[in-house]
């Protein structure tokens, strides 16, 4: 027994050599060099192990199949990734990310993120963070930069709710893992939901449906208008957009002419102050018809801020309809809503004092 014991653990020796020593290039003959083929090709496989997808821009991106780090150039964008379960691999992003209380109770990871409160990282500190991919809008002015530099660039931008579904599917392309599973499932409750509001708000008429006029800053005056996401929410929610004219996102006007527009309802976006307060106590803002029935409000603000690139913009439109339309939406309760969606999309058990200071944001 000994003997046959000893025979086999020779010849498994003489097999383990015969493998290793071609890889130090000790042998090239015979059996020997076709092991040493068979392991270069494993070896070469694993390292060559990607993904190829087309994103958002319509570019065709090679990303590995295993992601852990992940750097997000593309605003709102971080609370795509926490919905698709990858929060926690984000090691560089925007400034909201980490700006955001609920996003940073949600996911610690951005307290140590490398941020800018630009689109621009620095280099050095961006490389030191070995990303394995990065995310961006179509337009951001470090793709090229970044992509001299080995990391895979994956353009992620969204005008509406169908670019958004494209965007989600796009990331969790890249993500690999459950982030698919994870995106069909966001994409199906987000078609669903809007479809709902629309089949209601479908049937105002239009002389009776509310001009809305969305402020993304108040001083200067910004507003958003069409070919925007703000505009199809509006519009999915039976408003109409009061900037007519207007295409875009954060475009300047006057006073004048926001009061010839003279909106029913204005919407203040995340300015970083209660902007809705602001309007109010202005007196020359005060003959404008939102001002004048008290129709003036602040944007909720969860992970993000809901009006503009966002998965929250599916929460966005249900608050905006049941803010426009409250008799016609008397079943919504959008603290449910709100409690709902992120747990289902985040794990998440939202208290209801944060759920309030989500919908009733004091700065916006």
């Amino acid at each position: 027994m000994k003997m046959k014991r000893s025979t086999k653990t020779m010849a498994a020796l003489c097999l383990c050599a015969g493998l290793a020593l071609p890889l130090f290039g000790c042998s090239t003959k015979g059996t020997t060099s076709s092991a040493t083929s068979k392991v270069s090709s494993a070896v070469s496989s694993t390292v060559s192990k990607m993904t190829t997808l087309t994103d958002t821009a319509g570019n065709r991106v090679k990303v590995p199949q295993r992601i852990s780090h992940i750097a997000d150039a593309a605003t709102g964008h971080a609370a795509t990734l926490m919905v698709l379960g990858a929060g926690s691999k984000v090691v560089a992003a925007t400034n909201d990310a980490k700006n955001t209380p609920l996003a940073l109770k949600m996911n610690s990871a951005f307290n140590t993120a490398l941020t800018t409160t630009a689109r621009t990282f620095d280099a050095t500190a961006l490389k030191a963070k070995k990303p394995d991919v990065y995310f961006a809008t179509a337009d951001d002015p470090a793709a090229k930069a970044v992509q001299k530099t080995g990391v895979p660039v994956v353009a992620v931008g969204f005008k509406n709710f169908d670019q958004m579904g494209k965007a989600v599917t796009t990331t969790a392309t890249a993500l690999g893992g459950d982030a698919p599973a994870r995106a069909k499932a966001f994409n199906s409750y987000t078609q669903s939901t809007v479809n709902n509001v629309k089949s209601t708000t479908s049937q105002i008429p239009e002389n009776e449906k509310l001009r809305v006029l969305h402020l993304s800053s108040t001083d200067p005056i910004k507003v958003d208008g069409g070919d925007t996401i703000v505009d199809e929410w509006i519009k999915d929610a039976g408003g109409v957009n009061a900037a007519q004219g207007v295409t875009g996102d954060a475009k300047e006007v006057s006073l004048d002419q926001v009061k010839s527009w003279n909106p029913d309802v204005i919407i203040i976006g995340n300015t970083g102050e209660d902007g809705a307060k602001k309007i109010r106590e202005d007196s020359n803002w005060a003959g404008i018809k939102a001002v004048q029935t008290g129709k003036v409000y602040n944007n909720p603000v969860g992970t993000y801020a809901w009006d503009r690139y966002t998965p929250e913009s599916v929460l966005q439109v249900q608050w905006a309809a049941k803010t426009l339309y409250p008799d016609r939406f008397t079943s919504l309760d959008m603290n449910q809503a709100v409690k709902d969606y992120y747990k289902k999309f985040m794990n998440y058990d939202i208290s209801d004092a944060d759920v309030q200071t989500v919908l009733n944001p004091q700065k916006a």
